[in-house]
C-alpha cells in the first residue's frame, strides 16, 4: 500500500490535499475560537462598563435626592428655632412644634415613595419623627454616646450635596423589623447637619431613612441573570449585595477576592467555587464602589453554542471539499499517468517516439512538447555551430575596436609633441612669455585630455582649474583668483571635469560683461550641517544671472537628471555637470545656485565624503 502511494503522484497529491484541508480546518477553528472568545469578552466588558456607569449614576441620583430632601428643614426658620429652643419648650409649644413638623415632613414626602422615615434631632436627643412604616427608636439612644452616630459624624466624608451617607448598621438607633424580604429589614440613612444662620452654629441633625429595597431595585434593574453585585463604601464596608445576607459587613471578610479587582478593569475571581468576571467602578458623588460579577460559564454559553454550530458547518464543508478535490485530482491526473507509461518506453531503439493525446490542457501540451523535443535537438545542433561562428565574428570586432582606440590615443600625443616643439622653438628665439603660455597649454591638455578615467580627485580638479585660470590671466591680467582649501579633502574622489566647466560658465556669463575684471574664490570644506558631505563653493563677483534662469537651473538640479526641457541652450554645460553628479551620487547631491553679496553668483557643489 505504501509503495503504491509513493509511486503515484496522484495519491500523494490527494493525501497532501487532505492534510492541508485538515490543517486549515484546525487552524481556522482555533482562530475562530480565539476570535469569538475575545469578541465575547469585549462585548461583556462593554456591557459591564455600561451597567456600572448607568447604575452608579442612578444610585447617586437616588441618594443625593434623598439628601436634598433634608434641605427643606435646613432653610426653614421655624424648624431652626424649634431646634435651638428644644430644651425650653413647654407642653403646648411641643405639641405645636410637633404638628408643624409633621405637616412639613408630610410635604417633603408627599410626592415620594423612597423615603421610609425622617428623624429630626437637636444636638442631644430626638425632637420629631415622621414615618410611613412601622419604625421605632431604641429607648437608650443618645446622640452624644452613640458610637455609630459619632463615628460617622467624624469619619464619613460629605457628599457633593453636603450630606453624609451614614455607614454601618443603624441597629443601635432603630429597632430592626422582621420582614421576609431581607432588604426591607435594613435601612440606608442620609444625615445632614442643620446650622443656624446667625450665629452660624450647629443646632441639630436630620436623618432621612430608606429601605435597602430601593438600592437593590436600582442595582438589579439591568443586571443579567446569574450575575451578582456588591455595593460598598470607600472605607471597605458592604452596604448591600444581591443575596441580601451581608449588610455593613467588612469587604475583606466577606469578599476578600474582590480586593484584587481594579477600577474599570475586568478581572477573573472565584467566589464559592464559581468563576466570575469581575469589574468595579467608583462614584465621586456619594463615595460608593459598585462591583459587578458575571459568571464565566454564562458569558461563554451562548458563544459556545455558536462555536459548535460553526465547527460542524466548517468540518462538513472541509470534508465535502476533500471528497470533491480527490475525485477531480484523480480524473485530472489520469492522462499524466498514461503519458508516464508511454514515455517510459523511450530508448536507443526508439529515439523519436510520437505521442498523441486528444486534449488541450496541460497533458495535451506536455505530449505535444515531447513530440517537438526531438526536432528541437536537431535545431540545437545547428544553433551550436552558428554560435561558434558568431563568437568568432565578435572577437574580430573587438580587435577592430581596440585598434581604433589605440589610433585615437596617437592624436593627443602628436598634439603634445607638436606643442612641445613650438615651445622649445619660442624659447630658443628668446620669447619666454610665449614659451610659458605654450607650456601651460600643454599642461592643461595633459591634465584634461590625458585623463580618461570616470573619477579623479579634488586635487586634480583644482590643478586643472588653476592652469586654466593662468591661461586666462595671461590674456586678462585683471582676473584674480583665491582659494580656501581644506587640504585633508584634496584626495577625495570626484567625477572628472566638474570644476573647469563651472569656472568657464562664471567667466563667460559673470565676468565677461566686466571685461574679465573680477575675482573667483574657490572654497573646499565639509558641510557644517551634514559633516559626512563635502561642499565645493565657487564664488564670483560678476554681473550675476536673472532670477528666472537661476530658478530654472535650481529646479533642474533639484529634480535630477533627465529633464533637458527645463534648461536653456546656455545651460548645457551646467546640465552635463549635474547629470554626471546625479549619475554618481543620486538625489540630494549636485549643484545649487545662489546670489551672493558681491552681486555675483555662488555655485555650491555637494558630494558625499568619508566621515
Amino acid at each position: 500500500m505504501l509503495s503504491r502511494i509513493r509511486s503515484s503522484i496522484g495519491n500523494r497529491l490527494i493525501i497532501i490535499n487532505c492534510l492541508v484541508m485538515i490543517t486549515l480546518l484546525c487552524f481556522s477553528l482555533f482562530s475562530y475560537y480565539l476570535f469569538s472568545n475575545q469578541i465575547t469578552l469585549q462585548k461583556e466588558q462593554r456591557a459591564m462598563q455600561s451597567y456600572l456607569v448607568n447604575t452608579l449614576s442612578s444610585l447617586d441620583d437616588k441618594i443625593l435626592d434623598i439628601g436634598r430632601a433634608s434641605m427643606l428643614a435646613y432653610a426653614d426658620d421655624y424648624t431652626q428655632n424649634t431646634l435651638k429652643r428644644s430644651n425650653m419648650l413647654g407642653y403646648r409649644e411641643e405639641l405645636e412644634a410637633s404638628e408643624y413638623l409633621q405637616k412639613l415632613f408630610l410635604t417633603m414626602v408627599t410626592s415620594r415613595n423612597d423615603i421610609t422615615s425622617i428623624l429630626l434631632f437637636d444636638n442631644k436627643k430626638l425632637v420629631s419623627k415622621y414615618s410611613l412604616a412601622s419604625i421605632s427608636l431604641k429607648t437608650s439612644f443618645e446622640l452624644s454616646t452613640n458610637a455609630w452616630f459619632q463615628n460617622n459624624l467624624l469619619n464619613t466624608p460629605l457628599m457633593s450635596n453636603g450630606a453624609r451617607l451614614m455607614v454601618g448598621g443603624i441597629d443601635s438607633v432603630l429597632r430592626t423589623p422582621m420582614f421576609k424580604n431581607p432588604f426591607d429589614n435594613y435601612y440606608l440613612c442620609v444625615m445632614r447637619e442643620i446650622n443656624s444662620f446667625s450665629p452660624y452654629e450647629r443646632v441639630g441633625f436630620m436623618l432621612v431613612c430608606t429601605r435597602m429595597t430601593m438600592l437593590d431595585k436600582v442595582a438589579r434593574s439591568s443586571v443579567a441573570d446569574g450575575s451578582r453585585y456588591v455595593l460598598a463604601d470607600t472605607r471597605g464596608n458592604i452596604i448591600c449585595e444581591d443575596s441580601g445576607q451581608w449588610f455593613y459587613d467588612r469587604m475583606n471578610e466577606r469578599f476578600p477576592e474582590l480586593e484584587q479587582v481594579t477600577n474599570g478593569q475586568m478581572t477573573n475571581v472565584t467566589i464559592d467555587g464559581v468563576e466570575f468576571c469581575a469589574m468595579s467602578s467608583c462614584s465621586d458623588k456619594c463615595n460608593l464602589t459598585l462591583f459587578l460579577l458575571s459568571p464565566v460559564e454564562e458569558i461563554y454559553r451562548q458563544a459556545r453554542t455558536t462555536q459548535t454550530m460553526v465547527s460542524v458547518i466548517m468540518a462538513a464543508s472541509i470534508l465535502l471539499i476533500m471528497m470533491i478535490s480527490s475525485v477531480v485530482l484523480r480524473r485530472g491526473l489520469s492522462p499524466f499517468s498514461k503519458l508516464a507509461v508511454a514515455m517510459d518506453s523511450f530508448g536507443l531503439d526508439n529515439m523519436r517516439p510520437m505521442f498523441s493525446i486528444d486534449r488541450e490542457d496541460e497533458a495535451g501540451r506536455l505530449a505535444n512538447a515531447f513530440n517537438r523535443m526531438m526536432d528541437t535537438i536537431n535545431d540545437l545542433i545547428i544553433s551550436q555551430y552558428q554560435s561558434k561562428i558568431d563568437l568568432q565574428e565578435m572577437r574580430l570586432k573587438q580587435q577592430d575596436m581596440r585598434f581604433k582606440y589605440l589610433q585615437s590615443q596617437i592624436n593627443p600625443h602628436f598634439l603634445y609633441n607638436t606643442l612641445d616643439v613650438i615651445r622649445i622653438k619660442a624659447s630658443l628665439n628668446g620669447d619666454e612669455e610665449v614659451a610659458g603660455l605654450i607650456m601651460k597649454l600643454v599642461v592643461f591638455f595633459r591634465f584634461g585630455m590625458g585623463n580618461t578615467a570616470e573619477m579623479t580627485t579634488i586635487r586634480h580638479e583644482i590643478t586643472l582649474m588653476k592652469v586654466y585660470l593662468q591661461l586666462m590671466q595671461s590674456r586678462y591680467p585683471k582676473l584674480r583668483d583665491d582659494y580656501d582649501i581644506d587640504e585633508t579633502l584634496l584626495d577625495m574622489p570626484i567625477p572628472s571635469a566638474i570644476l573647469q566647466p563651472l569656472v568657464e560658465n562664471s567667466l563667460t556669463h559673470g565676468l565677461k560683461a566686466n571685461r574679465y575684471e573680477g575675482k573667483l574664490v574657490l572654497t573646499v570644506k565639509r558641510d557644517p550641517e551634514t559633516p559626512g558631505d563635502i561642499l565645493i563653493i565657487l564664488d564670483d563677483d560678476g554681473v550675476g544671472m536673472s532670477d528666472v534662469l537661476m530658478e530654472e537651473l535650481n529646479a533642474y538640479c533639484a529634480k535630477g537628471a533627465g529633464q533637458p526641457d527645463m534648461v536653456r541652450r546656455d545651460g548645457i554645460g551646467v546640465r552635463n555637470v549635474q547629470d554626471r553628479l546625479y549619475t554618481c551620487y543620486g538625489n540630494g547631491y549636485g549643484l545649487r545656485f545662489l546670489k551672493n553679496d558681491r552681486a555675483g553668483v555662488t555655485v555650491f557643489v555637494r558630494i558625499p565624503g568619508k566621515t
